[in-house]
C-alpha cells in the first residue's frame, strides 16, 4: 500500500466518525490534518482547501475538550500558512506569521517566527523587509541556529 494514495484514501474514507465521542473527534482531526498535508504535497490545492474546512468543522465538535481543541487549533491555523505558501500567496503567509509573532509569549518562538518571515520575504525578493526581519533575529536570537541562518541569508542580500 506504500505510495498508493488512491487505495489508502479509499481505506481511510471507510472510517466511520459517527460514534460522536471524544476519541472519534480526535481521529477526525488527525485524519483531516493528514489529508490536508497529503493534498498539499500532491499540489491538489482544491482538495487541501476541502480538508481545511473539514478540519475546522471537526475542531468545533463539542465532544472535544478545550485543551485538545487549543492544541489542534494551531494545526488549523498553520494550514493557512502552508496553503498560502503552496498557492504562492506570500502576503497571506506573512500575515499568518505576524499573527503568530504577536500571539507567542516566548522570545525564542518570536525569533523563530521572525526568521520564517525573513525567509518568505527573502525568497519573494522583498530584500529590505527581509533585512529587518533578519536583524531582529540576530539581535534577539543569541547563539541559536536562526542567527547563523539569518546571517547566511543576509550575506546574500
Amino acid at each position: 500500500m506504500a505510495g498508493d494514495f488512491i487505495t489508502t484514501k479509499k481505506i481511510l474514507d471507510s472510517i466511520d466518525f459517527s460514534p460522536n465521542n471524544r476519541y472519534y473527534s480526535m481521529l477526525a482531526i488527525a485524519y483531516f490534518n493528514i489529508f490536508f498535508d497529503c493534498y498539499l504535497n500532491l499540489g491538489d490545492i482544491e482538495n487541501a482547501k476541502k480538508m481545511q474546512v473539514k478540519l475546522k468543522e471537526a475542531l468545533e465538535d463539542d465532544k472535544l475538550n478545550k485543551t485538545l481543541r487549543d492544541k489542534f487549533y494551531y494545526h488549523y491555523l498553520a494550514s493557512f500558512y502552508n496553503l498560502n505558501i503552496a498557492s504562492g500567496d506570500y502576503n497571506g503567509a506573512i500575515e499568518f506569521l505576524h499573527i503568530e509573532f504577536n500571539r507567542l509569549p516566548k522570545l525564542l518562538n518570536k525569533v523563530e517566527v521572525q526568521f520564517q518571515i525573513g525567509k518568505v520575504l527573502f525568497y519573494s525578493k522583498e530584500m529590505e523587509q527581509a533585512r529587518k526581519a533578519f536583524d531582529y533575529v540576530i539581535g534577539n536570537g543569541g547563539s541559536t541556529f536562526y542567527v547563523k541562518e539569518a546571517k547566511e541569508l543576509l550575506s546574500q542580500i
